[in-house]
């Protein structure tokens, strides 16, 4: 039987997790905007949900600008385009205008990779079409291929420089290299050709926010107010920069003006909960965090905030659901985890918060996607990986035979197939769950990784695309995706992979080492 740990130590393990999740002043994560295509004015505004960070603040919604729609771009649009660019058209004006409507039509049915060809096509027969470059641009954008998509920006740009939808997708693609500064002139530049735009101003405030200028990024916010007052978003988007400035009740007071106008924004109910939740008005704060619940059963943000607050006034079990339901969302929720842990040793249920314990400190021990998690022991008895793996198999096996549309247990069979280096059945049983959840991010990476054991190179790349459109933020699959390429001796596209993990994580060494061999082969100091 294991030795159960003294309570004497349980309650140093409590003062040491409390430590570890201070909230005092906590990170803010910010999601991105996404570009514009075509040449027509930001006009559709919509908003990003925010992932979560440990007990976080409230990070700024950015606006979402997107083409004005003019036509259906469905299936019998694309017969058309595909007639006109399959004969021969004499009229070299048309052909190349066709091609770069087909690629609008497959960018709208989120074909990406297939809109670029369509963009290279309407390229290679009139090298000066702006709005080809600029889509192509906006495309490599949101596969993650940030480099090359401002190649195209700048050359959309020496040809027509005062065309403001490049300007401002270029800004974007800065967005998404953290080059935060680079970013701030491109939108300047943007905002001289559409001053009126409420989206740009949202988006330049955004800017100053991620540079953590919170103060400074105020005026901007207000700045897209003035041009539509029942913009909800920069509303919200004020009340979170005075919350991280800790001026709660003033966040408090701009939230409401964003419910005002939106009274179904489900991130501001939860914006507003956090403000009062730190304002210690515990009561309100959990009515507004069930109404973004409500609003959005799935917010994992919100379930854990709201096991944060139960936590703070005593009411441990409440706080356990809560944090069990953030972890049925997102099993790798570390601050869900570490909520739950907590609260565990205050119920003096120390078996359970050893095992929490442990997966905390897996969580952030992790320094890549590939190294294995410490293995399941008893006391001093540990069982080998290979064993743990197989035992796996058995009871997911069990899981999905209760129920064959659990997609979390289908990914998890095939990670614990790929251990076993069965990757073809691994594969199968990713494409399982792919085809219950679309988008599910962690099995398209994992999938991506069994075919790259493979050596698959081409179909594993195709499947980290999928994934960085899900999570662009992720050093590791970026890395995989440089291996690919690398192996495919597209040094160049390899390069850029590294690059962009390392402009995630400087210090991921994987990514140091793979970059190092890239610069030797191209022959770059």
């Amino acid at each position: 039987m294991a030795e159960v740990t003294p309570k004497i130590k349980m309650k140093q393990l409590l003062a040491d997790l409390n430590k570890s999740t201070d909230n005092s002043n906590p990170e803010l994560q910010v999601t991105n905007n996404e570009p514009n295509i075509g040449i027509t004015d930001p006009s559709l505004v919509d908003q990003i949900t925010p992932t979560s960070t440990p007990t976080p603040t409230p990070t700024p919604t950015l606006a979402v600008a997107q083409q004005e729609q003019k036509v259906d771009l469905g299936g019998p649009m694309l017969d058309l385009y595909d007639g006109l660019t399959d004969v021969d058209i004499k009229d070299e004006h048309i052909h190349h205008v066709a091609w770069v409507e087909e690629g609008d039509a497959l960018f709208n049915l989120g074909g990406y990779e297939e809109a670029i060809e369509s963009y290279n096509k309407a390229l290679e027969e009139n090298p000066e079409n702006v709005e080809a470059w600029n889509n192509k641009g906006l495309a490599l954008t949101l596969v993650g291929m940030y480099q090359e998509a401002i190649d195209c920006f700048d050359i959309a740009l020496d040809l027509n420089p005062n065309f403001g939808t490049a300007w401002y997708n270029k800004g974007y693609a800065y967005h998404g290299l953290n080059r935060l500064e680079d970013a701030i002139v491109c939108y300047d530049n943007a905002v001289q050709f559409n001053p009126n735009d409420e989206v740009l101003w949202n988006n330049r405030g955004n800017a100053e926010y991620n540079l953590g200028h919170y103060r400074e990024s105020i005026p901007y916010f207000k700045k897209a107010l003035e041009v539509n007052p029942r913009y909800e978003i920069a509303w919200n988007n004020i009340g979170n920069s005075h919350e991280h400035l800790e001026e709660f009740e003033e966040a408090i007071k701009n939230h409401d003006k964003s419910l005002h106008v939106n009274k179904d924004f489900d991130y501001a109910w939860y914006a507003k909960g956090f403000a009062l939740g730190k304002l210690k008005q515990y009561d309100e704060a959990l009515r507004c965090l069930d109404v973004s619940l409500k609003l959005n059963p799935y917010y994992e943000v919100a379930w854990t905030r709201k096991g944060d607050i139960l936590q703070e006034m005593t009411k441990y079990n409440l706080a356990l659901d809560c944090y069990d339901k953030t972890i049925e969302i997102d099993t790798e929720n570390k601050a869900a985890w570490k909520g739950r842990t907590r609260s565990l040793i205050l119920l003096d249920r120390y078996n359970e918060a050893i095992k929490g314990i442990i997966k905390v400190s897996e969580l952030e021990s992790i320094d890549d996607m590939d190294s294995t998690p410490t293995p399941f022991g008893d006391g001093d008895r540990f069982i080998s990986e290979n064993e743990r793996y197989k035992a796996i198999v058995r009871q997911l096996n069990r899981t999905i035979e209760i129920n064959p549309n659990d997609d979390l247990a289908l990914n998890n069979l095939g990670y614990a197939l790929a251990e076993l280096k069965k990757y073809d059945k691994a594969i199968y049983f990713y494409n399982r769950a792919l085809k219950i959840n679309p988008q599910y991010e962690i099995a398209w990476c994992n999938k991506g990784y069994a075919l790259l054991a493979k050596g698959k190179y081409r179909r594993a790349i195709r499947c980290f695309n999928k994934a960085i459109k899900l999570f662009p933020d992720n050093e590791f699959v970026h890395t995989s995706m440089g291996d690919a390429f690398l192996e495919l001796k597209k040094h160049k596209k390899a390069l850029a992979s590294y690059e962009r993990a390392l402009q995630i994580n400087p210090e991921y060494e994987n990514a140091l080492i793979k970059r190092q061999k890239c610069l030797e082969i191209l022959n770059i100091s």
